[in-house]
Protein backbone atom coordinates (compact mmCIF):
# COMPACT_ATOMS: atom_id res chain seq x y z
CA UNK A 1 0.00 0.00 0.00
CA UNK A 2 0.74 3.63 -0.31
CA UNK A 3 1.72 4.37 3.37
CA UNK A 4 3.52 1.09 3.91
CA UNK A 5 6.04 2.07 0.43
CA UNK A 6 6.07 5.42 2.20
CA UNK A 7 7.49 3.40 5.35
CA UNK A 8 9.89 1.63 3.38
CA UNK A 9 11.35 4.88 1.97
CA UNK A 10 12.00 6.88 4.87
CA UNK A 11 13.49 3.41 6.36
CA UNK A 12 15.77 3.09 3.45
CA UNK A 13 17.07 7.15 3.26
CA UNK A 14 17.90 6.22 7.11
CA UNK A 15 19.67 3.20 6.56
CA UNK A 16 22.05 4.20 3.53
CA UNK A 17 24.29 6.03 5.84
CA UNK A 18 24.87 3.58 8.03
CA UNK A 19 26.61 1.80 5.26
CA UNK A 20 29.57 3.80 6.21
CA UNK A 21 29.05 3.94 9.72
CA UNK A 22 32.10 4.11 12.28
CA UNK A 23 30.11 3.40 15.69
CA UNK A 24 26.58 3.13 16.41
CA UNK A 25 25.07 3.77 19.94
CA UNK A 26 21.57 2.99 20.40
CA UNK A 27 19.64 4.27 23.55
CA UNK A 28 16.30 2.40 24.67
CA UNK A 29 14.26 4.14 27.45
CA UNK A 30 12.47 2.14 29.75
CA UNK A 31 11.75 -0.29 27.35
CA UNK A 32 9.45 -3.19 27.89
CA UNK A 33 11.31 -6.58 28.20
CA UNK A 34 9.40 -8.43 24.89
CA UNK A 35 10.99 -5.23 22.63
CA UNK A 36 14.36 -5.66 24.54
CA UNK A 37 14.68 -9.13 23.95
CA UNK A 38 13.38 -8.65 19.95
CA UNK A 39 15.96 -6.44 19.48
CA UNK A 40 18.75 -8.11 20.78
CA UNK A 41 17.86 -11.47 19.30
CA UNK A 42 17.78 -8.85 15.81
CA UNK A 43 21.36 -7.41 17.22
CA UNK A 44 22.80 -11.47 17.06
CA UNK A 45 20.90 -12.40 14.03
CA UNK A 46 22.58 -9.86 12.50
CA UNK A 47 26.28 -10.86 14.07
CA UNK A 48 27.08 -7.46 14.93
CA UNK A 49 29.91 -6.69 16.83
CA UNK A 50 28.36 -4.72 20.34
CA UNK A 51 28.38 -3.54 23.94
CA UNK A 52 25.06 -4.42 25.99
CA UNK A 53 24.65 -2.17 29.08
CA UNK A 54 21.46 -1.41 31.48
CA UNK A 55 21.73 1.24 32.74
CA UNK A 56 18.90 1.53 35.49
CA UNK A 57 15.78 1.12 33.69
CA UNK A 58 17.37 2.16 30.38
CA UNK A 59 19.35 -0.12 27.77
CA UNK A 60 22.13 1.08 25.72
CA UNK A 61 23.84 -0.59 23.16
CA UNK A 62 27.47 0.58 21.44
CA UNK A 63 27.53 -1.45 17.89
CA UNK A 64 30.66 -1.22 16.00
CA UNK A 65 29.80 0.55 12.28
CA UNK A 66 31.47 -1.01 9.22
CA UNK A 67 34.10 1.38 9.51
CA UNK A 68 35.69 -0.35 11.98
CA UNK A 69 35.30 -4.08 10.79
CA UNK A 70 37.18 -2.81 7.25
CA UNK A 71 37.78 -6.82 6.19
CA UNK A 72 33.94 -7.22 5.74
CA UNK A 73 33.17 -4.01 5.53
CA UNK A 74 30.03 -4.40 2.76
CA UNK A 75 28.70 -7.18 4.38
CA UNK A 76 28.94 -5.61 7.63
CA UNK A 77 27.28 -2.71 6.87
CA UNK A 78 24.22 -4.49 5.34
CA UNK A 79 23.98 -6.50 8.62
CA UNK A 80 23.63 -2.96 10.00
CA UNK A 81 21.24 -1.41 7.64
CA UNK A 82 19.32 -4.29 8.35
CA UNK A 83 19.14 -3.88 12.00
CA UNK A 84 17.83 -0.17 12.19
CA UNK A 85 14.96 -1.86 10.63
CA UNK A 86 13.51 -3.51 14.21
CA UNK A 87 14.77 -0.40 16.27
CA UNK A 88 11.30 1.61 16.03
CA UNK A 89 9.76 -1.65 18.45
CA UNK A 90 10.94 0.48 21.20
CA UNK A 91 9.17 3.24 21.06
CA UNK A 92 11.26 5.38 23.00
CA UNK A 93 14.79 5.56 21.19
CA UNK A 94 17.52 7.41 20.56
CA UNK A 95 20.34 6.46 17.81
CA UNK A 96 23.66 8.49 17.44
CA UNK A 97 25.72 7.13 14.52
CA UNK A 98 29.36 8.37 13.26
CA UNK A 99 29.08 8.49 9.71
CA UNK A 100 31.83 8.69 7.05
CA UNK A 101 31.00 11.18 4.47
CA UNK A 102 32.32 12.43 1.66
CA UNK A 103 36.02 14.15 1.43
CA UNK A 104 37.01 11.88 4.19
CA UNK A 105 34.62 14.39 6.53
CA UNK A 106 32.51 12.60 9.69
CA UNK A 107 28.65 13.46 10.34
CA UNK A 108 27.04 12.47 13.08
CA UNK A 109 23.65 10.75 11.81
CA UNK A 110 21.04 11.48 15.08
CA UNK A 111 17.55 9.80 14.95
CA UNK A 112 14.80 8.95 17.77
CA UNK A 113 11.14 8.13 18.08
CA UNK A 114 9.97 11.17 16.63
CA UNK A 115 11.59 10.36 12.92
CA UNK A 116 9.40 8.86 10.89
CA UNK A 117 10.66 5.45 10.72
CA UNK A 118 8.27 2.30 10.87
CA UNK A 119 9.89 -1.28 11.87
CA UNK A 120 8.70 -3.74 8.94
CA UNK A 121 8.47 -6.44 11.70
CA UNK A 122 5.67 -5.85 13.85
CA UNK A 123 4.74 -9.23 15.26
CA UNK A 124 6.57 -9.96 18.20
CA UNK A 125 9.06 -12.66 17.45
CA UNK A 126 9.88 -11.29 14.36
CA UNK A 127 12.08 -12.69 11.66
CA UNK A 128 13.93 -16.13 12.10
CA UNK A 129 17.24 -16.45 9.67
CA UNK A 130 17.04 -19.80 7.99
CA UNK A 131 19.54 -21.53 9.64
CA UNK A 132 18.30 -20.40 12.83
CA UNK A 133 15.30 -22.18 11.85
CA UNK A 134 16.80 -25.14 10.21
CA UNK A 135 18.84 -25.42 13.92
CA UNK A 136 15.10 -25.03 15.80
CA UNK A 137 13.70 -27.88 13.34
CA UNK A 138 16.51 -30.26 13.53
CA UNK A 139 17.17 -29.97 17.30
CA UNK A 140 14.65 -32.79 18.47
CA UNK A 141 16.07 -33.73 22.03
CA UNK A 142 14.27 -35.17 24.26
CA UNK A 143 16.44 -34.05 27.40
CA UNK A 144 16.94 -30.19 26.00
CA UNK A 145 14.45 -27.58 24.81
CA UNK A 146 15.59 -24.87 22.56
CA UNK A 147 14.95 -21.11 23.38
CA UNK A 148 15.29 -18.58 20.80
CA UNK A 149 14.78 -15.44 22.71
CA UNK A 150 17.43 -15.80 25.87
CA UNK A 151 17.99 -12.96 28.06
CA UNK A 152 20.73 -11.78 28.65
CA UNK A 153 23.45 -12.60 31.37
CA UNK A 154 26.29 -11.02 33.63
CA UNK A 155 29.41 -11.50 32.71
CA UNK A 156 32.63 -10.42 34.44
CA UNK A 157 31.92 -6.97 37.26
CA UNK A 158 29.23 -5.13 34.99
CA UNK A 159 29.39 -6.75 31.66
CA UNK A 160 26.32 -8.27 29.75
CA UNK A 161 26.40 -11.37 27.47
CA UNK A 162 24.12 -11.57 24.60
CA UNK A 163 23.39 -15.19 24.24
CA UNK A 164 21.92 -16.19 20.77
CA UNK A 165 20.26 -19.03 22.06
CA UNK A 166 19.67 -21.04 25.79
CA UNK A 167 18.87 -24.52 26.21
CA UNK A 168 16.81 -25.72 29.11
CA UNK A 169 17.75 -29.13 30.55
CA UNK A 170 14.27 -30.80 30.88
CA UNK A 171 14.65 -32.86 33.93
CA UNK A 172 17.05 -30.80 36.04
CA UNK A 173 16.05 -26.78 34.58
CA UNK A 174 19.63 -26.27 34.44
CA UNK A 175 20.08 -23.58 31.37
CA UNK A 176 22.99 -23.86 29.19
CA UNK A 177 23.61 -20.15 27.05
CA UNK A 178 25.16 -20.14 23.57
CA UNK A 179 26.74 -17.69 22.41
CA UNK A 180 28.35 -17.23 18.77
CA UNK A 181 31.28 -15.13 17.55
CA UNK A 182 31.36 -15.06 13.75
CA UNK A 183 34.51 -13.95 10.98
CA UNK A 184 34.61 -10.25 12.48
CA UNK A 185 34.39 -11.08 15.91
CA UNK A 186 37.82 -11.59 16.64
CA UNK A 187 37.66 -8.69 19.49
CA UNK A 188 35.19 -9.98 21.36
CA UNK A 189 35.88 -13.77 21.60
CA UNK A 190 39.21 -12.50 23.03
CA UNK A 191 37.36 -10.78 25.83
CA UNK A 192 34.95 -13.55 26.37
CA UNK A 193 38.06 -16.09 26.72
CA UNK A 194 39.52 -13.64 28.70
CA UNK A 195 36.37 -13.36 31.48
CA UNK A 196 35.90 -17.30 31.16
CA UNK A 197 39.78 -17.35 32.46
CA UNK A 198 39.16 -14.91 35.47
CA UNK A 199 35.47 -15.40 36.02
CA UNK A 200 34.52 -19.01 34.78
CA UNK A 201 30.71 -19.61 33.87
CA UNK A 202 30.63 -23.21 33.07
CA UNK A 203 27.08 -22.85 31.66
CA UNK A 204 28.12 -20.69 28.67
CA UNK A 205 29.10 -22.00 25.81
CA UNK A 206 30.91 -20.56 22.94
CA UNK A 207 30.26 -21.01 19.12
CA UNK A 208 33.12 -20.18 16.90
CA UNK A 209 33.59 -19.57 13.54
CA UNK A 210 36.39 -21.89 11.81
CA UNK A 211 37.17 -18.67 9.54
CA UNK A 212 37.94 -16.51 12.84
CA UNK A 213 40.29 -18.91 13.67
CA UNK A 214 44.24 -19.43 12.94
CA UNK A 215 46.04 -22.98 13.08
CA UNK A 216 47.66 -22.67 16.16
CA UNK A 217 44.45 -20.92 17.59
CA UNK A 218 42.21 -24.03 16.49
CA UNK A 219 43.68 -26.52 18.22
CA UNK A 220 43.40 -24.58 21.33
CA UNK A 221 40.10 -24.27 20.72
CA UNK A 222 39.21 -27.55 19.78
CA UNK A 223 40.40 -28.70 22.88
CA UNK A 224 38.42 -26.00 25.26
CA UNK A 225 35.32 -28.14 26.85
CA UNK A 226 33.33 -24.54 26.29
CA UNK A 227 34.08 -24.04 22.73
CA UNK A 228 32.08 -25.68 19.75
CA UNK A 229 34.06 -24.95 16.09
CA UNK A 230 31.81 -24.57 13.34
CA UNK A 231 31.53 -23.48 9.41
CA UNK A 232 28.45 -21.30 8.41
CA UNK A 233 26.44 -21.61 11.75
CA UNK A 234 27.15 -24.66 14.33
CA UNK A 235 25.14 -27.94 13.86
CA UNK A 236 22.67 -30.06 16.04
CA UNK A 237 25.09 -32.93 16.00
CA UNK A 238 27.73 -30.73 17.41
CA UNK A 239 25.64 -29.08 19.80
CA UNK A 240 24.10 -31.93 21.46
CA UNK A 241 27.47 -33.74 21.98
CA UNK A 242 28.94 -30.80 23.79
CA UNK A 243 25.10 -30.35 26.05
CA UNK A 244 25.11 -34.13 26.86
CA UNK A 245 28.47 -33.33 28.98
CA UNK A 246 26.72 -30.76 30.94
CA UNK A 247 23.15 -32.41 31.67
CA UNK A 248 24.04 -33.87 34.78
CA UNK A 249 24.37 -31.51 37.61
CA UNK A 250 27.55 -31.04 39.47
CA UNK A 251 28.67 -33.92 42.05
CA UNK A 252 27.26 -33.34 45.59
CA UNK A 253 29.99 -32.66 48.51
CA UNK A 254 31.30 -35.78 50.34
CA UNK A 255 29.65 -35.63 53.60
Amino acid sequence: TPPELLDRYNLALAQGPLMGARRLTLRARAPGLLRVRKVLRWLKFCRLVAEVRREGDDWALEVEGPGAVLSLQKKYGLQLASFLSVVPVLERWELAAEVDAHARRRVMLVLDQRDPLVSPHPSALGHIPPEVATLAQGFEDAEWALDLTPLPRHMGASGLCVPDLTFRHQQTGREVALELFHAWHAGPLARRLAELRSRPDPLLLLGVDRALTRTGEREELEAHPQVVLFNGFPSARKLRERLSKLGEPPPSAAP
